[in-house]
């Protein structure tokens, strides 16, 4: 995509030049507008949720008849429910520029935030802070702020926050290096944003992850208003992690589902804690949940209704549940089975 060097002037006109230079200017009939009578507004808010496109609604049918007609079966169709965080890899990978394996359709940005804070904030020693930026969204704050309470550490201690230079409101690199310098041998993990959602500026995350693991500090980004915005390049960079949704810039519409990346490094380290969770083999006369997971498969970080076609790995089968509640091996299954059939014989009245 070219850029332009052009100044920048506030006035109609200098908009109106820019739109006829743009040459994804032609996507804008792709796209539903909002309308005023019979006028078409111009749209501001994709940073908040995208606009339609046109072809949504017809997909959005095709699944709804899907459901309809198929019910249950519909998960194993061509094209079907089953696989979709598979399908999705690849062109989720090409826009975050990472492999498919380290990334994944699933939740919402905060839920994927708390899990990878889950596995990547380990507090140790004086190791134990989070460093984010001031004003960063809400909603990392929030669950930066519960992560810390979860591990018994004060916010007020153990949150830092790296200043924006007053002049103009950017996040300056060699703010955030004096930071660590200062303060790195304190500091578990940086949360930044790929850009930052008040002033647009865009993060260099190469440049910010090497700062990071310079310091020893592991580091992750919230791409919600990067991913599908500007090119990123997040396995060469480095990092960690990162999260994001797809209601913005990837105009899934609200309610869409997020999704987060892992860099390979971290899939090959056993250390990090990984969330268990649901998964079926292909035999559909039962669903089989997975027994152990490899922890250098990049689904071992999926946590999710995920419905994955593989073979457990373990010996032992075990009959499934949703990740958090127990899960019951089946030969427990069949005795408590066999145990309440009893007991509803032994109640019948002769």
């Amino acid at each position: 995509m070219r850029t332009t060097s052009e100044k920048f002037e506030p006035g109609l006109e200098h908009a109106r030049a820019l739109d006829r230079a743009d040459e994804l200017a032609s996507f804008r009939r792709l796209f539903h507008l909002p309308r005023r009578g019979s006028r078409a507004l111009t749209y501001l808010c994709g940073h908040s949720l995208g606009l339609m496109p046109k072809r949504a609604r017809a997909a959005v049918d095709v699944e709804l008849e899907r459901w309809a007609t198929r019910a249950v079966e519909g998960h194993f169709d061509e094209g079907g429910w089953l696989a979709y965080h598979e399908r999705f890899a690849a062109p989720l990978a090409e826009l975050v520029g990472a492999a498919p394996a380290e990334v994944v359709a699933m939740n919402s940005l905060t839920v994927n935030l708390h899990l990878m804070l889950a596995s990547f904030y380990a507090p140790s020693g004086r190791r134990e802070k989070i460093l984010i930026e001031r004003g960063a969204f809400p909603s990392d704050r929030y669950a930066v702020e519960s992560q810390l309470r979860w591990h018994g550490r004060s916010p007020d201690r153990c949150l830092l926050e790296l200043e924006t230079d007053p002049r103009t409101g950017l996040i300056e690199i060699e703010q955030f290096e004096t930071m660590l310098a200062r303060h790195g041998e304190t500091v578990a993990l940086v949360l930044l944003p790929g850009v930052q959602f008040l002033s647009g500026q865009a993060l260099d995350a190469a440049a910010y992850t090497r700062i990071a693991r310079r310091y020893g500090c592991r580091i992750g980004f919230d791409l919600a208003h990067a991913l599908g915005n500007i090119p990123l390049a997040m396995h060469a960079s480095g990092a960690d992690f990162a999260v994001w949704c797809s209601y913005k810039y990837l105009n899934g519409g609200p309610g869409a589902i997020g999704g987060c990346f892992v860099h390979e490094r971290g899939m090959q380290d056993e250390t990090l804690p990984r969330r268990r969770r649901f998964r079926a083999d292909t035999d559909r006369r039962g669903l089989a949940a997975q027994q152990s997971a490899d922890p250098r498969d990049g689904a071992a970080f999926e946590l999710a209704r995920d419905l994955r076609p593989r073979r457990p790995r373990g010996t032992a089968r075990e009959v499934g549940a949703i990740d958090g509640l127990p899960r019951v091996p089946a030969h427990r299954r069949a005795r408590r089975r066999d145990r309440g059939h009893h007991a509803a014989r032994a109640r019948r009245p002769a």
